[in-house]
């Protein structure tokens, strides 16, 4: 719910394509004169993840509607948000089920509000918002990820403050013995 909240809030009512995102987000880019917003859905970027580069070139963007299309005709939602979810970047953690696991030492499925809340803000920015090197910035976030949830009536207002005020326990000899292995150097 955090993730279509925030990510793709018609993501169960498209086709791959959110053709009114799409066209507020040119308004917008339009306004500002450079690319403030995207528009990409989930089914999008999880296209892009795994089988396209990052650069903003039209022949990119050809490639990525075809295979959005080809994913859409091809998979139902909840194996498109399954597979998204399970490969996007959560601070140099990959997946849903392994971020939960790093950072709070429980799957997926065991997560509470405050902690699914803060993991679903990461990806936006996975190094910005790591909660163990930028702890302020991903609370920022979660407070982001909250608010599109109430926004779009998933959790109350109440529900969102608490788990905003909640406090996260995290595991903490996991990730210090895994992250002194990835910068270890010689």
């Amino acid at each position: 719910n955090a993730t279509i909240a925030t990510e793709d809030k018609n993501f169960y009512s498209h086709k791959g394509f959110d053709y009114l995102r799409i066209f507020s987000a040119s308004i917008n880019n339009i306004k500002n004169g450079r690319i403030s917003q995207g528009a990409s859905t989930i089914s999008q970027q999880y296209i892009k993840n795994l089988y396209l580069d990052f650069n903003k070139n039209w022949k990119r963007k050809i490639e990525e509607a075809y295979l959005t299309f080809e994913l859409e005709t091809h998979y139902s939602k909840d194996e498109i948000l399954e597979g998204y979810l399970n490969t996007i970047n959560y601070g140099g953690v990959y997946g849903i089920e392994n971020a939960s696991n790093f950072y709070f030492g429980k799957s997926a499925s065991e997560l509470n509000l405050a902690e699914s809340s803060l993991l679903i803000g990461i990806p936006k920015n996975p190094s910005l918002y790591n909660p163990i090197y930028n702890f302020e910035n991903s609370k920022e976030r979660q407070k982001i990820v909250l608010n599109a949830m109430v926004k779009n009536k998933v959790v109350t207002q109440e529900e969102a403050n608490k788990a905003y005020e909640t406090e996260l326990n995290f595991v903490k000899n996991h990730y210090e013995n895994s992250y002194n292995t990835v910068y270890y150097y010689k």
